[in-house]
């Protein structure tokens, strides 16, 4: 079993162990990056149509990395987001996304999941009155997520976002920087009585009202 350069590279910086006995191919074009790049190109970009792997121009190195981040190794959250059409996400994100969907694809199941939450939402804003919500094991807030959705109906309902994932917190508070009606946490929804008993939690939402 052979595999390109590329995507051998790609599993092996994942974390993905190849099988024994996989050749690694060496590279298709000279001048051809192992992680994906050519000539300053990232071709597993999403184009501005929303499509993928179609040669979007972005400069090698230009991607601005909130501190505290390690984009040398792939998260699910941002695998996620790139599913998703999303922009905040890296090219390690990417290729592992696009691995992933060469064996399962996932694009249209992910979207159709962000469809359904997206008219939750304003189904339970517009018809049933609620005004707070917790969104547990949210991922990246972006994409049409729960705060955008109801705060579009309504701008003073109040969003809690709760994921165990530590990245998730660094990006979402780059995402939303400050704001009186969304917040991150990290919990576990393992253990809910911690994030029933978050402090942050309670003092943003009325456990009174319905959530």
């Amino acid at each position: 079993m052979s595999l390109p350069a590329p995507q051998a590279d790609a599993y092996l910086r994942a974390g993905i162990r190849l099988p024994s006995g996989t050749a690694r191919e060496p590279s298709r074009a000279a001048g051809e990056r192992a992680n994906g790049e050519r000539d300053g190109y990232d071709r597993l970009s999403r184009s501005e149509a929303g499509g993928w792997g179609e040669g979007v121009a972005m400069a090698a190195g230009d991607e601005r990395v909130p501190p505290g981040l390690d984009v040398s190794r792939p998260n699910v959250a941002r695998v996620y987001d790139y599913t998703l059409g999303g922009k905040d996400n890296y090219a390690i994100d990417r290729e592992v996304a696009d691995l992933s969907h060469e064996v399962m694809p996932a694009r249209a199941g992910a979207r159709a999941n962000r469809a359904f939450l997206r008219r939750v939402v304003r189904f339970l804003v517009a018809e049933a009155g609620v005004r707070q919500f917790i969104d547990i094991g949210s991922g990246l807030p972006t994409q049409g997520n729960v705060h955008e959705v109801a705060q579009a109906l309504d701008p003073a309902a109040r969003v809690v976002y709760v994921d165990y994932d530590p990245v998730v917190l660094v990006h979402a508070q780059a995402l939303l920087g400050r704001t009186n009606t969304t917040e991150v946490v990290t919990a576990d929804v393992r253990r809910p009585e911690e994030i029933a008993g978050n402090a942050t939690v309670r003092r943003f939402l009325d456990f009174d009202q319905p959530i």
